[in-house]
């Protein structure tokens, strides 16, 4: 989803498009592409075979701890939608459970793979532990738990043999009666078949843009640059929407789609392909209440960090394919898209728009989502600013627009790091730092999501760690922080109602809500 525009300046924890709530905390956005191999659980060499307690040579209770993972891949097929389920092969990826030792990890205690999906590690103490699982969709992320038997399962859009393009691929799109081009308008593609996702096709390496005023489109994209750069199949049953958002004034500026056309074709990997079509035109007859209380959600701003100021509001309306119950699994292109200025009080507005020719399988859901800056100065001395986020999204089926739209949970409380302010900045006492902090004052959360970001002279943020607890803190791994290397850190208090954390701790579903709490710039010792 298009959630915001990050600035060069900002470090942009969303820019255009969103895979997974996880990736709504502005600056700290991490991107899983490509689809898993392995197998049905009927063909593996062994299984994970149930849980167990024994008494370690230390006298400590232990017992194995069990996992499945399993990719849901949701897609189109030439009959309808449909859901495949791929056990992923795990038998030669590293697992762990990482065991806090006082304040210090102890060595960490190896897991068995298997080839159905299925993984165990034995002799666990009993307690919570962190569960390490590096896999295309896990790499680097942490989940403390203290169940015994835990789901790792997750949701991809597209088919399970969709292939990326991995060179210059060249799609030029070649479609009358372009909406006359204006600087503000967008074209998205997506195919709930293939998974291709782009969500602003003009910027980066798009050839021959159209000219404001234009009506004829004739671009040409390299596939490879999309945000999901999977090739199209026509005889997989893979079709590709291709959508122009434009401007309205009426009653305030916003953007909503206006047109729309749908294509199959088959892509190869490195040869150019053509599509010849002209846009269907897309109404505005669909009315949109937004009452949205924004002073609210401004009014938290110290709460996200001492310095922060309100940058940004988005109100977004987007198509996501399959159920809500999956929750935000994919890039989720917008069909309406409205950004009232911040601190220019509440917000009360009817929009007009009108839905895309989608079929069933495709549900709209709303999304409202406040971005907050906070300037930060580098280790050259170069001041930037870091960005994070609160934001709320319900499926449009139960957003109707007369209940307004308030924080549902604010961001967490009192947060340190080494017993230190969390909000400062300086070095840590420790290349393996304790972070701690309150529950917030408003909502019922669900879990906690720490994602650590490294920050170099010229304001350049790298993702190296997330970390995910239904506790009030927890302890860095050793091996995320380097020596000598700046960190921000961002921790997210999240609200989703039916997830039993401990057991489906990667689990995400709508509705959703996120409020969150920036630290300064630290540097390891």
């Amino acid at each position: 989803m298009a959630l915001a525009r990050g600035t060069v300046a900002a470090f942009a924890f969303v820019g255009a498009g969103c895979l997974q709530v996880a990736h709504l905390d502005g600056d700290f956005t991490k991107t899983t592409t490509g689809n898993a191999t392995g197998t049905s659980s009927s063909a593996s060499t062994g299984t994970s075979t149930g849980t167990s307690s024994s008494t370690g040579s230390g006298g400590a209770a232990t017992r194995t701890v069990s996992g499945v993972e399993t990719i849901h891949f949701v897609h189109s097929t030439q009959t309808g939608a449909t859901v495949s389920d791929v056990h992923p092969d795990l038998s030669s990826t590293p697992i762990a459970a990482l065991v806090l030792d006082g304040n210090k990890f102890g060595t960490p205690i190896t897991g068995t793979g298997f080839l159905n999906g299925t993984f165990q590690i034995d002799n666990v103490p009993v307690g919570p532990y962190y569960l390490l699982l590096r896999d295309p969709y896990y790499d680097g992320d942490y989940y403390v738990t203290d169940s015994d038997d835990v789901d790792m399962s997750l949701y991809v859009l597209g088919r399970p043999d969709a292939v990326a393009a991995t060179s210059n691929t060249p799609l030029t799109l070649n479609v009358g009666n372009l909406s006359p081009w204006a600087a503000t308008n967008r074209l998205e593609i997506i195919s709930a078949g293939a998974g291709t996702a782009g969500l602003d096709l003009t910027s980066g390496a798009a050839t021959n843009p159209p000219f404001l005023g234009a009506t004829n489109l004739a671009m040409t994209i390299d596939t490879s640059k999309l945000l999901v750069p999977n090739l199209l199949n026509n005889a997989q049953g893979d079709a590709a929407g291709l959508m122009q958002l434009t401007s309205q004034t009426t009653p305030v500026p916003y953007q909503s789609i206006s047109r729309f056309t749908a294509f199959a074709i088959t892509q190869s990997n490195g040869m150019a392909t053509n599509v010849n079509a002209s846009f269907n035109t897309v109404g505005t007859t669909t009315p949109i209440a937004v009452n949205w209380k924004t002073s609210m959600f401004e009014a938290e701003k110290t709460l996200v960090h001492p310095s922060a100021s309100v940058v940004a509001h988005d109100f977004m309306l987007q198509v996501e394919f399959g159920d809500p119950t999956y929750g935000i699994y994919s890039a989720t292109p917008d069909i309406l898209a409205y950004s009232p200025a911040p601190n220019s009080g509440d917000v009360g507005v009817t929009l007009m728009y009108d839905r895309p020719p989608l079929t069933n399988s495709w549900y709209t859901y709303a999304s409202a989502v406040s971005t907050y800056g906070v300037p930060q100065s580098t280790p050259g001395g170069t001041v930037t600013t870091t960005n994070t986020t609160s934001f709320y999204l319900a499926p449009l089926a139960t957003f109707t627009g007369a209940e307004p739209i308030v924080p549902t949970v604010s961001p967490p409380l009192n947060a340190t790091i080494d017993q230190q302010a969390f909000s400062g900045n300086g070095t840590l006492a420790s290349d393996q730092p304790t972070l701690s902090w309150d529950p917030p004052t408003m909502g019922s959360v669900t879990s906690y999501v720490v994602r650590i970001a490294s920050i170099a002279a010229n304001g350049k943020r790298v993702l190296v760690g997330q970390l995910t607890t239904s506790a009030t803190g927890l302890t860095v791994p050793p091996g995320l922080l380097t020596s000598g290397t700046y960190y921000v850190i961002n921790v997210r208090a999240t609200a989703m109602a039916g997830i039993t954390y401990s057991k489906t701790p990667s689990r995400e579903t709508l509705p959703v809500a996120g409020a969150s709490t920036l630290s300064g710039v630290w540097r390891a010792p």
